[in-house]
């Protein structure tokens, strides 16, 4: 795929880890790490931690070596996986974590860890689909409506905080921007509090197409830029960022871009449009043929069905939904659903419509 520009984010650089509690028997081996939830004082659950705690269910509740149920090499192995803090049985009715103790009742504590423990255990294991909102949406960068050519609009800060506000009304948790100047950027930043690349980390230049999540939803894992043509050839960065869910450990790619239009200003750019649009697609089947992780393009083509047609050619991608010339297509391990394309941002918030879809993913 060649070489990447960008950063990359440890996903398993999270703070906190977990004790277990090996006299507990298999099955709430797997929960032990929700046991924090109650005596542990608000440490942090991490899938580190639920992973430790699969890595020793085979010890059938037993707590030295030499028990008829378990077996030595399998104790040894346990022994191995690093904890946090160490937690010592007392008794039956007592557990002491470091000098502090706390009195329970066995078969409650036993009760809550494993309702707690089933249900990591079921969003760890199986996770279920994934399922999110997906979105793109060109803003009408400040520059146009700030003493620029479309002065018919509020200020770029007043209308990107409405366009926040309905993105996270509408539960959408990661969107393709386009047009995102820096005006637009520390608007719905301080709007929503949600992570964005480039955002200004490149200048001028990057933030005009930036990828925005909900962190609460999604956590950065990795973030690169390549590059596309623009007006007259011009190459501009093309962001794409790799995000894991919150929930169910899902990777997806995301990428976002605006592909230059022809008019009197800016010349004619039909072949750089072309251009852009065969790398934008070979930049997203590369991402997936190399990594196995859904992708999603999303972004203003300036084309209605010669996009369509040139991003789905070949196979391998579909698209949310058909309307306009803002597109958002996925990989085919990507279902759509109640794709909808929302003309109450034009003439008040933007030009453009919000175009957003339901994705999900086995």
């Amino acid at each position: 795929m060649g070489k990447h520009t960008g950063r990359r984010v440890d996903p398993d650089a999270r703070q906190g880890r977990l004790p277990f509690i090996y006299a507990l028997s298999p099955r709430l081996l797997v929960a032990a790490v929700a046991v924090t939830a109650l005596v542990g004082g608000g440490l942090t659950i991490t899938q580190h931690a639920i992973d430790n705690a699969r890595a020793v269910t085979d010890l059938s509740g037993a707590v030295e070596p030499g028990s008829d149920d378990v077996d030595q090499t399998q104790w040894e192995n346990a022994k191995g996986v690093p904890m946090a803090e160490e937690v010592k049985l007392a008794g039956p009715d007592e557990i002491q974590l470091r000098h502090q103790k706390k009195h329970l009742d066995t078969p409650a504590l036993r009760d809550r860890v494993e309702t707690l423990g089933q249900k990591l255990a079921n969003s760890s294991e199986t996770g279920g689909p994934t399922e999110f909102r997906i979105a793109t949406l060109n803003v009408l960068g400040a520059s146009h409506s700030d003493g620029g050519n479309a002065g018919k609009y509020s200020n770029g800060a007043d209308r990107t905080r409405a366009a926040a506000a309905k993105i996270k009304a509408l539960g959408i948790s990661v969107i393709g921007l386009q047009e995102y100047e820096p005006e637009n950027h520390n608007a719905f930043v301080g709007a929503t509090g949600w992570g964005v690349f480039p955002g200004m980390t490149m200048g001028i230049k990057g933030v005009r197409n930036s990828i925005a999540w909900n962190p609460s939803v999604w956590q950065l894992v990795e973030s690169h830029t390549s590059t596309f043509p623009y007006f007259r050839g011009q190459p501009v960065p093309l962001p794409y960022v790799l995000l894991e869910h919150q929930v169910t450990g899902q990777r997806i790619w995301v990428m976002s871009v605006h592909n230059p239009v022809s008019n009197k200003q800016r010349g004619q750019n039909q072949h750089w449009r072309d251009v852009a649009t065969a790398k934008e697609a070979s930049l997203m089947r590369t991402l997936h043929a190399d990594t196995g992780y859904p992708v999603f393009l999303t972004g203003d083509f300036n084309e209605r069905e010669e996009a369509l047609h040139k991003v789905t050619a070949g196979g391998g991608v579909v698209a949310a939904g058909v309307s306009g010339i803002d597109w958002i297509f996925g990989t085919s391990d990507v279902s759509f659903s109640g794709y909808v394309r929302d003309d109450s941002t034009r003439g008040r918030i933007s030009d453009h419509p919000l175009v957003y879809a339901t994705a999900t993913l086995d």
